[in-house]
Parts: C-alpha cells; sequence; structure tokens
C-alpha cells in the first residue's frame, strides 16, 4: 500500500505535507513521506501556551465525559490498527508485527488513563502516570501547580 494511499484511508490532507522544507523519508527505503513545515521560537511558544491553556480546560470537564472521550479515542484506534501500524512501519521502519504491538499498546495506555481518570476529578486536581524503569505504570493525583510542565 503506497503512503497517499495509507493517508488517504486514516483521512490525512496531504495538501499540508507537501508545503515545507523539512524533508521526512522513510528509513525502509528512503522514499520521502511528506515535507513539513517548520516553527520560529515564537510559534512554539503560542502553542505551548494554548496548550496548557487546553489543559487548564481539560481538566475541568467532568470524569463521565472525558471518559468517554477517551473510550471513543481508543475505539479509533482499534478501528484503524492495521492502517495505523502500516504507517508506523514506514515511518520508523519498523516490521509490521511490531508496528502493530505500538499500535496495541497505545490502545492499552488509553484503557488504563480510564481506568485512572476518576482520581484526577477534584478540582485543581490532575493525574500524572510516569513509566518506572522496572515497577511498569505509577499514577498520582495531586494539586497542578502552574510552573508544572508534563
Amino acid at each position: 500500500m503506497e503512503i497517499s494511499e495509507l493517508f488517504a484511508l486514516l483521512g490525512v490532507d496531504t495538501r499540508d505535507l507537501a508545503k515545507g522544507g523539512l524533508v521526512v523519508r522513510s528509513p525502509l527505503d528512503g522514499a520521502e513521506i511528506a515535507r513539513l513545515r517548520t516553527d520560529s521560537p515564537a510559534d512554539v511558544e503560542n502553542k505551548v501556551t494554548l496548550a496548557d491553556d487546553a489543559f487548564l480546560q481539560w481538566r475541568r470537564v467532568p470524569v463521565p465525559r472525558s471518559g468517554e472521550l477517551i473510550h471513543l479515542f481508543g475505539e479509533q484506534l482499534r478501528a484503524f490498527q492495521d492502517p495505523l501500524a502500516r504507517l508506523v512501519s514506514v515511518e520508523c521502519g519498523k516490521i509490521l508485527q511490531e508496528s502493530l504491538g505500538e499500535v496495541r499498546e497505545m490502545i492499552e495506555h488509553l484503557r488504563l488513563c480510564r481506568r485512572l481518570v476518576a482520581p484526577a476529578s477534584r478540582p485543581h486536581h490532575c493525574l500524572r502516570v510516569a513509566r518506572a524503569p522496572d515497577d511498569g505504570d505509577l499514577a498520582s493525583a495531586g494539586p497542578r501547580r502552574r510552573d508544572h510542565r508534563f
């Protein structure tokens, strides 16, 4: 399957993937996948500020609604696991089975998030999930300080 077919199947607008100066190549065969635009430092700072503001709004979303959205993300990943795995293979140079494992891991992370979203429902608190080297996932709910960035 060609990369353009994968993008079409996944609903990616390829017009934006041909305008930039940063060439993205597949490690499999060196074929050009896309040309991406780069952001200036001011653009990056603006996007980080917007993301931080969005997070402040997101943590106020009631648990049932946020849990349902996480569930819907997982459903979309399940519905498109094969084309997503093929895209990972092209972008990262992995064999298809390994790429499928990557997509399944994303689904599992969303399942974990959905299970752990309840402790974050207290006002001005958020859930932090961190990877411990030997013990798996750790989660803690606590106050979110304005100066804390993930």
